[in-house]
């Protein structure tokens, strides 16, 4: 086991967080590893495994969620909630497209890009590395429990790195259970971003071209080249949405939309 991450600076890097959060021995008794501990002392991140956090290695290096995140879930689900968000006659959504495909046929004021920031550029300077995930479902008919909790993550020791076992979610009582297995891939839709100097280089040049759009704004792990939680990122969208609602506005002498907005990457 490579040696712990001792540096807040590291933990914060290796993780994709930024001060005012600190580094902290792990929560687990005499385990290995660092906890990335928000002010009010919630664990937050564990870096079990420093050198391939630090190296961006195509495998899970960290454990998330160990306490402080929510696991409220919308009362309907995620799926009802998103159809009653894009239920709007101003709102059309186009799926299996790439954003390059209908741009020009796009209103464009105003764009919020939540892809892969390389890709808006055509990779210009080159593709951005990004880890992808490929999910294993399994039924288990005579289990009726796998796990003790909803989610294990498995960093070190398997393929996989993370369990799911739904029934812990939806409450149900039944004699058999439903799990999902997630096992990293290079290939695929991108996920997550994968920290090193390299890397960072790179999207520091995306970065540079992004802060020169007008009226384009960048958000999410894709666009931002930074590992966020949901709870961080649904905070991030509802920000960025107030600083569009406040700055863009409709003149009533010109009909067009005025903006007072700062540079795209400063939300």
């Amino acid at each position: 086991m490579p040696g712990k991450i001792t540096s807040p600076d590291a933990v914060c890097y290796a993780s994709g967080f930024e001060a005012p959060y600190e580094a902290g021995p792990s929560p687990f008794a005499g385990g290995p590893g660092t906890a990335l501990v928000a002010p009010d002392g919630t664990v937050h991140l564990v870096v079990v495994n420093s050198e391939a956090a630090a190296a961006g290695a195509s495998r899970a290096a960290t454990v998330t969620g160990y306490e402080g995140f929510s696991t409220d879930r919308p009362l309907h689900g995620y799926t009802e909630m998103f159809e009653r968000m894009l239920d709007h006659p101003n709102i059309a959504v186009r799926v299996g497209v790439a954003y390059e495909q209908i741009v020009a046929s796009c209103d464009t004021r105003i764009t919020v890009f939540s892809g892969p920031i390389d890709e808006y550029y055509g990779h210009r300077f080159g593709k951005l590395p990004y880890r992808s995930l490929r999910f294993e479902h399994e039924h288990l008919a005579g289990t009726a429990q796998y796990q003790s909790v909803g989610t294990v993550n498995f960093p070190n020791d398997h393929d996989y790195t993370r369990i799911t076992e739904f029934k812990h979610l939806t409450g149900q009582t039944h004699a058999g259970t439903s799990i999902v297995r997630e096992i990293p891939s290079a290939e695929g839709d991108p996920y997550y971003p994968i920290p090193n100097p390299a890397n960072e280089a790179l999207f520091k040049r995306y970065e540079a071209l992004a802060e020169t759009e007008s009226d384009v704004y960048f958000i999410g792990r894709l666009a931002q080249y930074r590992y966020y939680n949901m709870d961080q990122v649904v905070a991030a969208s509802l920000a960025l949405s107030r600083k569009l609602i406040d700055a863009y506005v409709t003149s009533a002498a010109t009909g067009r939309i005025e903006s007072t907005m700062p540079a795209p990457l400063a939300a």
